[in-house]
């Protein structure tokens, strides 16, 4: 009876312990929809691709590449790059030269932080000097 009695608040204590299971979603942790917060990160620049992004258009103009981790379809496999609410989004971007409001309509795959970016030479150029390459900035989703 001892025996059973233990065993049972053993079992009580271990599943209170245990936190509930969270609910999935498929947003990332890092969903523009949750955050208007600034993040810092390293903005690069690439050449206007001739062919269509990877939300299924052409970019032209202001826009930029974003991290992996902002595409919510990379986790729903019936899903194709177009559908993401990423695609179009609007992101604020700024240094101490000046700020540009972007388009997010590409993926950029070398970027290492989510913070990072990979703008059009045209932004590029609005924010800093093209010959840097590379250079810290801030920006956050408007």
């Amino acid at each position: 009876m001892r025996a059973s009695l233990l065993s049972g608040l053993t079992l009580f204590a271990v599943s209170c312990a245990t936190p509930a299971p969270q609910p999935r979603t498929n947003e990332p942790p890092l969903s523009p929809r949750h955050n208007t917060k600034p993040f810092s990160g390293d903005l690069t620049y690439y050449s206007v691709p001739t062919g269509r992004e990877m939300c299924g258009y052409e970019c032209s103009g202001l826009f930029a590449a974003v991290h992996p981790s902002w595409f919510t379809v990379l986790s729903i496999p019936e899903k194709s790059y177009p559908d993401d609410p990423i695609c179009g989004k609007k992101i604020l971007a700024w240094t101490t030269k000046g700020s540009v409001t972007l388009e997010a309509c590409g993926m950029c795959e070398h970027c290492t932080n989510a913070a990072d970016l990979d703008v059009s030479p045209a932004s590029f150029s609005l924010l800093g000097d093209v010959a840097e390459r590379r250079m810290e900035m801030e920006w956050r989703w408007l």
